[in-house]
């Protein structure tokens, strides 16, 4: 409300005392009574006078939609949650290799009980929950061996290998054309990342760890037969040389 509007309303004001002491002799207001009313009136012309102005009638350096944007770009992005743990075998600690013929602390016995059997037994070394238990291999897929090896805790020997990871994917996956590194997993592969994976821009560290969590290995480019031989960073001491007699890798 400006100065002229407060005066036009003091004048009303005004208009309507006179009009009242007029019309009615005993409503008169005494000459202290119109002088507070003057004094009240003036107050109220002060103190509007001494308020900022602003066209739009809002206070001014306020900026309502600038403030509410600096407020939501403060809020944290929302956390995002990967079930990548979940996919982590405890009993994967690399590829087993189900060509050999029994699992570790098993010993292989042979076809003792029928012609066409390949039967191992548990060793003194073993004590899992299989004790005294025999093992026919016969027949064995490596999908049966892997579910028999989680129930008996005995476990074939680790594949012992160099891998081959410039191959584009891993063994039972499959490449998906067009892209620059990314691959889907086969009707064969039977882990537990049954999804698409782009592996561009993976170091070989970082592709050991992916196989070990989804149990998917890539091709093996030599066998390494120095796993087991001691002494293998200098394979010709006395140890090593007696190791690669014994295997016949002379």
């Amino acid at each position: 409300m400006n100065k002229f509007s407060l005066y036009l309303l003091f004048l009303f004001f005004y208009v309507e005392i006179c009009t009242c002491e007029n019309n009615s002799k005993d409503a008169t207001f005494s000459d202290n009574e119109l002088e507070k009313i003057g004094g009240s009136a003036g107050d109220i012309i002060t103190s509007s006078s001494r308020l900022p102005y602003s066209e739009n009638n809002h206070p001014p350096n306020t900026n309502i939609s600038g403030d509410i944007l600096r407020g939501l770009k403060n809020i944290p992005p929302p956390t995002v949650e990967l079930k990548e743990k979940t996919l982590i075998d405890p009993d994967i600690i690399c590829e087993r290799d189900y060509n050999l013929p029994c699992p570790d602390d098993y010993n292989y016995i042979g076809d003792i009980h029928e012609p066409d059997d390949e039967i191992c037994a548990p060793s003194s070394t073993y004590d899992g929950p299989c004790i005294g238990e025999e093992l026919n291999v016969k027949h064995m897929s490596a999908k049966t061996k892997e579910s028999w090896s989680k129930k008996c805790q005995a476990f074939w020997p680790c594949r012992k290998c160099v891998r081959n990871f410039t191959s584009f994917c891993p063994e039972k996956w499959n490449k998906i054309e067009g892209t620059i590194r990314s691959c889907k997993p086969s009707m064969l592969y039977t882990g537990p990342c049954n999804f698409q994976m782009n592996f561009s821009g993976y170091n070989i560290r970082m592709l050991e760890e992916w196989s070990l969590k989804c149990d998917a290995w890539w091709m093996c480019d030599h066998v390494n037969l120095l796993g087991d031989c001691p002494d293998s960073d200098v394979p010709i001491t006395a140890a090593a040389t007696r190791w690669r007699l014994k295997k016949n890798y002379q």
